[in-house]
């Protein structure tokens, strides 16, 4: 994706429609994407035209994005987004969808032998699996989200037998490797970090009952960006050929209306499960800080 993105960076600056700089946070960043937002708001706004991001958190606090929603326009109808996730976006149209990430327990066969079968994210919850469930950190945006999931189904309670059951490692490779030596006979993990059996042969994958679990890759654009921006999203992230690459090598869930998503949640026909914007506003996200 990252290289897809260089060359429309290099496409854009030949066509001389403008200068299109895309500029990179994360893990294997040198700086985290709410550590630069935080930056940008404390000297007063937002550096960047575009913010697309899978941290939900700094589109649902309200001393991030959410808190500061003057400093961007209305993006509702910019793109050719499914109805059913429709609603995802802000309600305002502030913050849009351009793809989900959904998530998946996955199990060590050999290590559940003879116990209760695990069918769905209420059942990580049974006191008797205490420590023996995995998930990523939990000051990063997965393990965030996993927790802020068990929140917003299980309320105030869930939230606190989630902390305490689950083990943090420190990410979703992490996690399918500790399962798949059988450190943990469970994990959490994003399905890009859960297919295959693993080297043991022994790891499996459980959609839950409930459905999934989805982080929401938000876009914001701000105020005074021109038309550029909306061309500029409209040819990468929201492109088919994108949309299309994030489905099939990712694993993750495209937005766009004309690209399908794998055959696998064709056919489960899953619920996604992410906190509605009525939620957000009404709770402090700052707990899971």
């Amino acid at each position: 994706v990252k290289e897809r993105l260089d060359a429309k960076e290099s496409e854009w600056k030949q066509k001389n429609k403008g200068i299109a700089h895309f500029d990179y946070y994360g893990l294997i960043e040198e700086m985290l994407m709410d550590e630069r937002v935080e930056l940008d708001l404390k000297e007063g706004g937002i550096g960047a035209d575009i913010v697309v991001s899978t941290d939900m958190q700094l589109f649902h606090r309200k001393d991030m994005l959410l808190g500061n929603l003057h400093l961007f326009q209305p993006i509702q109808d910019w793109f050719p987004i499914r109805s059913e996730f429709a609603e995802m976006s802000h309600p305002q149209g502030y913050f849009q969808p351009s793809l989900l990430v959904p998530f998946v327990i996955i199990k060590n066969d050999e290590m559940l032998k003879g116990t209760g079968e695990i069918l769905g994210w209420e059942d990580l919850l049974d006191p008797a699996l205490a420590g023996k469930v995995a998930i990523a950190g939990t000051d990063k945006p997965a393990g965030k989200s996993v927790l802020k999931g068990y929140w917003y189904l299980y309320g105030e309670e869930g939230l606190a037998k989630a902390r305490h059951n689950f083990s943090v490692l420190s990410n979703p490779a992490a996690i399918f490797d500790a399962v798949d030596r059988g450190e943990y006979p469970l994990g959490i993990v994003p399905l890009l970090f859960g297919t295959g059996a693993g080297k043991s042969g022994h790891v499996s994958q459980i959609w839950p009952k409930e459905g999934l679990m989805v982080i929401v890759s938000y876009v914001a654009v701000k105020t005074g960006a021109g038309p550029e921006a909306k061309e500029l999203l409209a040819e990468s992230l929201y492109s088919e050929e994108m949309q299309h690459l994030y489905s099939q090598r990712g694993f993750m869930i495209p937005v766009h209306d004309r690209v399908e998503p794998k055959q696998a949640f064709k056919e489960r026909k899953m619920r996604f499960i992410y906190p509605d914007w009525e939620w957000v506003e009404k709770n402090d996200m700052n707990v899971l800080e």
